[in-house]
């Protein structure tokens, strides 16, 4: 960030840990409602990271199947596209719109509630890359949150860091 802080720096990545919540619903056949803490990390695509170690259904913590994982780390994945088709042409617009909305209450109104936006990690040793995170938002900038996370979390994190990183180099002239 050349002449800022990377603290005043935010992108809107709501979109997946929205897509994660309604998968959670479907699969699990819960009411939305009743999932909290569903969060996605990381890259927007195939290298996402769903929390799957934060999701709780009525408070309790969320048990699913490897297969059930799997279901709904797919869902999530191929969530926009499914979408896209839907509409027939165009996209997805409003989501993306809640998302931003979202950021900017955060900021003009803090409600110390933790929600993912893109921001420059310097935590779980990743640095030198923005991507998704939990996120604290509010008049003073934004500020990681370093939530617990499963062993296979922080290596798929780490895999979606640096997956983003070879992405970055491939633009360099």
């Amino acid at each position: 960030v050349i002449g800022g802080s990377p603290q005043k720096i935010c992108g809107m990545s709501q979109v997946d840990s929205a897509r994660f919540k309604s998968a959670i619903s479907e699969v699990l056949s819960v009411e939305a409602e009743t999932v909290t803490n569903a969060m996605v990390l990381g890259e927007h695509g195939e290298t996402m990271v769903p929390l799957f170690s934060q999701v709780k259904i009525n408070g309790k913590p969320i048990e699913v199947t490897d297969e059930q994982r799997k279901e709904i780390h797919e869902w999530v994945q191929v969530a926009g596209k499914r979408i896209i088709k839907l509409l027939e042409k165009g996209g997805a617009a409003q989501a993306p719109a809640a998302g931003v909305v979202n950021i900017v209450k955060s900021h003009l109104k803090p409600e110390d509630r933790i929600i993912t936006c893109v921001t420059l990690y310097d935590n779980y040793g990743i640095s030198g890359v923005f991507m998704g995170a939990a996120t604290l938002i509010n008049t003073h900038g934004v500020t990681i949150q370093e939530i617990s996370l499963s062993d296979e979390e922080k290596r798929s994190l780490y895999a979606s860091a640096e997956h983003i990183k070879q992405t970055n180099l491939l633009l360099e002239p």
